[in-house]
């Protein structure tokens, strides 16, 4: 939990913290959090911030008690997912539970460090939180927060600016806020505009290094995701990609907002996807190129982004696999992947990989998800720091948007859910169940081998296949095809 430790003792104590028992046990010198502590009363001692932690240790002295004022958004659990797979079961709930601890003010990366958002921790987080709480004020809060930098980039990562836009896409489509997208439209088209400038001649998105640049990205201030690094002299086919979607998300939205500059973003970001088809797309293997203008295939990020993206190109048999194979690197971006291996098809394939990594974090003893999937001989070091690994992180919540969707194929059509579809792909499960908060109310959805049965709110329509249930309804499908 993430909350401040106050110690009643007859003199001043010593705390340590940490996500585990070693940690807690390792003094402060190695381990990640701070625990100064302010006498607040006679013999009371309370920490100076909140620190994220599931273990203390107090030393010098024998207190007479221990307590600690937990930070705890007021975020009901809306959202549900249940199978006859245990397993799977278990997977959701952590996701969820992992995702509830860092939702406080804003949607933090994780509890114990940073305790600050990341924009692509959060445009996952629009999904997740979509699926099991649908919590939208977090959400406004934290896109009006990290969309106002001091200067430069959103979190001096270019690519997360590029989030940043299409995080407002993604809100709008899971919670249809007309209201927000209104008030924030302006602020949308003025960022969108500075980012245009670094636009070349094509129209490509070409950053440079700015005041304050986060200092891990690479060049032009790109990340894309831990362990991925560019050449300098090429123009990274994803990084397009998420210009292509962040030019496409801001059209959408702003024509949501009526504002007269819907238009020329879609125009742009048409313009764009015209440079990525005639400089980067393989038609005869249906594989993106890592780089415009080369023939090298073999990275997965171009080919699962531009699945999520919407580009509208079928992808090969070849880039179905390509990203099947990938470990595509940290749980942010291997959730976006699994996501797109599931609308590519593969949606039984996708979540047995989803039970296949997660899992691997319950069998090691996990409680909430951590930032790394582990394996690397350490379930606790990260960045050269014995205790540097997040044990919770919610980055890697990505489970509770992606398990509805690939076993139960729930998803929003239009903005809102006021059009939906679930069309269940159940595998090897004998059932599978879900409950999905919309603004309208719950999607509930109870599909087994011989039936399916949705539960759908009044002011939407459910689609499966090519019939149409408007709610409110209770419809009964006799089998699943």
């Amino acid at each position: 939990m993430l909350g401040r430790v106050q110690i009643v003792a007859a003199q001043r104590p010593v705390l340590t913290t940490g996500e585990s028992e070693a940690e807690a046990a390792a003094g402060a010198d190695a381990a990640e959090s701070r625990c100064d502590l302010t006498e607040t009363a006679s013999g009371v001692y309370v920490t100076d911030h909140a620190i994220g932690f599931r273990y203390a240790s107090v030393t010098g002295v024998v207190p007479e008690s221990v307590t600690v004022h937990a930070s705890i958004r007021p975020a009901p659990r809306r959202g549900a997912f249940l199978t006859d797979d245990p397993t799977l079961n278990t997977i959701w709930a952590t996701s969820a539970h992992t995702l509830r601890l860092c939702m406080q003010t804003v949607l933090l990366e994780g509890i114990k460090r940073d305790r600050m958002p990341w924009m692509g921790d959060h445009a996952l987080g629009v999904l997740t939180n979509a699926a099991a709480f649908a919590d939208p004020e977090i959400i406004r809060t934290t896109l009006r927060g990290l969309g106002r930098p001091r200067d430069g980039f959103v979190n001096g990562i270019s690519d997360y600016s590029l989030w940043w836009v299409i995080s407002h896409g993604l809100y709008q489509r899971y919670f249809g806020d007309t209201e927000f997208a209104r008030t924030e439209a302006e602020h949308l088209h003025a960022c969108l505009t500075e980012l245009a400038t670094f636009a070349d001649a094509d129209g490509l998105f070409r950053p440079r290094r700015v005041a304050g640049s986060f200092p891990h990205a690479g060049p032009g201030a790109v990340f894309l995701d831990w362990g991925v690094q560019f050449r300098a002299d090429g123009v990274p086919t994803a990084i397009q990609i998420l210009w292509f979607w962040a030019l496409s998300s801001a059209g959408s939205v702003l024509a949501v907002a009526e504002h007269p500059e819907a238009a020329p973003w879609t125009a742009a970001a048409a313009a764009v996807r015209a440079q990525l088809v005639a400089r980067a797309w393989h038609p005869q293997s249906g594989l993106w190129s890592e780089y415009l203008d080369d023939p090298e295939c073999s990275s997965a990020y171009p080919n699962f982004l531009a699945v999520l993206a919407g580009l509208e190109l079928t992808p090969g048999a070849d880039a179905v696999q390509l990203v099947s194979r990938s470990s595509a690197g940290t749980p942010f971006m291997r959730a976006f992947a699994l996501m797109a291996l599931g609308r590519t098809g593969e949606r039984v394939a996708a979540v047995a990989e989803v039970r296949r990594l997660w899992s691997g974090m319950l069998d090691a003893g996990a409680t909430t998800f951590w930032e790394d999937f582990g394996g690397d001989g350490s379930d606790l070091e990260m960045y050269g720091r014995p205790f540097g690994k997040s044990l919770c992180h919610a980055w890697s919540a990505g489970p509770a948007a992606l398990l509805p969707e690939l076993v139960l194929g729930i998803r929003p059509l239009t903005d809102g859910w006021r059009r939906s579809t679930v069309d269940p792909c159940l595998g090897a499960l004998q059932w599978a169940a879900a409950v999905t908060p919309t603004p309208f109310g719950d999607v509930v959805v109870d599909a087994r081998p011989d039936r399916l049965q949705v539960e759908v709110p009044a002011g939407t329509t459910l689609v499966h296949g090519a019939a149409e249930y408007p709610g409110p309804a209770r419809v009964s499908i006799p089998a699943l095809e």
